[in-house]
């Protein structure tokens, strides 16, 4: 009877174990897709920011000591967003292995909503001049939903990285890779291997 009643607990505890990973695979896709709609605002918002940029004919770009003595290049936006890429990839990879990854996610997913949805308010508030003149902005849609709808939509597919006509500008006091690059290496520096820090941290640099 004993053993019996020890292979009954121990089906129980396996099924508790199981019901267990089903709940908090449906907290991560919720969290998830929470994520998504943030995005798809913050594409929305990005949209509506480029089309309130100040023109660079009237408004040239603010004295900044560390722009003013580099020279410009059309790439680095590319550059960075094939670099958050792969630091994204990598830290994702990381996590798959993880015991506890449902519980990282949805608190990475949590925390980044709530800096997204600010980040769009301050930069609704808030617009800036150009950086550099030579960047090659997208430009302005002509106001209707239609216009902004499709920009919107690509630059949600493309993840912040250019749309089919250029760079969507204006978002340079609240940076959205900028965010996103801190955060991801904050996430990286807790694993345990030192291999992963390490390489996160320098391709963040």
């Amino acid at each position: 009877m004993l053993p019996l009643m020890n292979g009954q607990a121990n089906q129980g505890i396996g099924k508790a174990k199981s019901r267990d990973r089903m709940g908090e695979g449906k907290k991560t896709l919720i969290s998830f897709l929470s994520f998504a709609l943030t995005m798809a605002l913050t594409s929305w918002v990005a949209v509506i920011v480029n089309d309130r940029r100040p023109d660079k004919d009237l408004h040239p770009p603010l004295p900044d000591l560390f722009l003013e003595n580099i020279n410009p290049n059309n790439n680095a936006h590319f550059v960075m967003a094939g670099t958050l890429f792969i630091l994204g990839a990598t830290i994702g990879i990381t996590l798959s292995f993880h015991t506890y990854r449902h519980v990282i996610l949805q608190r990475y997913f949590s925390s980044i909503i709530v800096l997204y949805i600010w980040r769009n308010f301050t930069l609704v508030v808030t617009s800036l001049p150009l950086a550099h003149h030579h960047i090659p902005c997208a430009p302005k849609t002509d106001g209707t939903f239609e216009m902004r709808l499709k920009q919107a939509l690509e630059e949600f597919l493309t993840l912040g990285a250019t749309t089919g006509s250029g760079v969507i500008c204006g978002d340079y006091l609240y940076s959205g890779h900028t965010l996103s690059y801190i955060y991801l290496t904050y996430y990286a520096t807790r694993c345990k291997y030192k291999i992963v820090i390490t390489f996160t941290v320098l391709l963040s640099v």
